[in-house]
């Protein structure tokens, strides 16, 4: 039985990370594990709440080095939850294959538990790490499993685990060019940022605006770093669109600096890559304005390799469902499979 102090610092810590104060929750799970001696039961759920937590405050590497340490003791609900918080960490980290094989080891033990909460979660993180990986196929796959995950989600659970979900599974269904779909999921999902992608690619742009500069806004506050440098990269499509190139630049260069800090690379080169875009939609105006007309010159623009890893696409890419885009002549998944979604 748990000593009431232990107890209490682990009430403590649990309300911490659902009111999203992980510094708070890592710094009570230490309090915790100095008092709890030689309980090694209780000392393995409290180091993966701290791994949990530490994931959650975007420290991928501590909280991945914890989980793994723990995976081979833990059994039940506790290994279920390290593995689905392993799986988002190595995501992040860029791993590609892993979080497919941690996910599907999610789904096949949130079957044999017979744990209906956590069959959503499962193959929500199956559906993202495909989206992730990006190989052929993995773009359906990764609609498919994710609209699963959604009809089996027990109501009322797991409201931050739905939340990330609905905003990733946004950017699954743009990149299948399915706007509307995905401008209603990153709504739903309280992500102005996959929202606003798909708002710019209806056309749809000051709406778009509001959302993007809301969604930077609310992940300023949440002191996320991941989240604001994505939502200022989003953004500069639809600032492209109107032919914003200044404050496009300078978003790209602020989202450069927050992902070059945590060390994030492939969005610091996603941030280079649409600086170049945005350098040659510049010479296009230029031309335009120097030479009379739209229609005096060849565009300079790049087609579909120059795309986004987390999940922007280049203006007139592709041709949706819903929208307005033009097709360049690359199929989704050879688009899906050169720039997966990070």
């Amino acid at each position: 039985m748990q000593p009431p102090e232990v107890r209490a610092l682990l009430t403590a810590a649990e309300q911490a990370r659902a009111e999203r104060a992980q510094d708070r929750a890592v710094q009570l799970c230490m309090e915790a594990l100095q008092l709890v001696g030689d309980d090694e039961r209780t000392g393995r759920s409290i180091r993966l709440l701290r791994g949990l937590a530490l994931i959650e405050m975007e420290d991928f590497e501590a909280g991945a080095g914890e989980l793994r340490e723990l995976l081979p003791v833990l059994e039940g609900r506790e290994q279920l939850e390290g593995l689905i918080g392993l799986g988002r960490a190595s995501m992040w980290m860029e791993l590609t294959d892993e979080p497919i094989a941690l996910a599907e080891r999610s789904v096949e033990l949130a079957e044999r538990l017979d744990d209906r909460e956590m069959r959503g979660p499962a193959l929500a993180l199956l559906s993202q790490a495909h989206g992730q990986r990006g190989q052929e196929g993995d773009l359906d796959r990764a609609v498919q499993i994710g609209d699963q995950a959604l009809e089996v989600w027990v109501t009322d659970t797991r409201a931050t685990d739905l939340a990330a979900h609905l905003s990733l599974h946004a950017l699954n269904h743009y990149w299948a060019g399915g706007y509307a779909r995905a401008a209603e999921l990153g709504h739903q999902g309280g992500d102005g940022a996959s929202g606003g992608l798909a708002l710019a690619a209806l056309g749809r742009h000051e709406e778009a605006m509001e959302v993007f500069d809301s969604s930077i806004a609310q992940q300023r506050e949440a002191d996320s770093t991941v989240g604001t440098a994505y939502a200022l990269n989003c953004s500069t499509a639809a600032l492209r669109d109107l032919l914003d190139l200044p404050e496009a630049r300078r978003r790209n260069g602020e989202a450069n600096e927050l992902f070059g800090g945590i060390g994030f690379d492939s969005g610091v080169m996603q941030g280079e890559i649409d600086l170049l875009y945005t350098d040659l939609l510049d010479d296009a105006v230029a031309s335009d304005l120097a030479g009379g007309g739209p229609g005096d010159h060849q565009s300079p623009l790049p087609q579909a390799e120059v795309t986004n890893d987390l999940g922007e696409l280049p203006q007139h890419a592709v041709a949706g469902e819903d929208g307005p885009r033009q097709d360049h002549g690359l199929g989704l998944e050879e688009i899906h499979r050169r720039a997966p979604v990070g």
